[in-house]
């Protein structure tokens, strides 16, 4: 059971990372930075929304792989 929640968390801040870094490459209409400053909250929401996702799929496949 332990092992489940490390790699998912593992593997959870791999894609949420990986998604932030991408999403700031690609800021082709300023929703994660413009001149006015930096919006955390927008960019911050886009990776914990793809670690819980990925934290729950990971989760649910190790569970039920005997």
């Amino acid at each position: 059971m332990k092992s489940n929640i490390i790699i998912s968390t593992i593997m959870g801040l791999i894609v949420s990372i990986t998604i932030m870094y991408l999403a700031w490459e690609h800021n082709s209409q300023g929703e994660i930075y413009s001149e006015e400053g930096i919006n955390f909250s927008y960019w911050i929401l886009m990776g914990m929304t793809w670690f819980s996702m990925t934290f729950v799929v990971v989760f649910i496949i190790k569970k039920l792989k005997p």
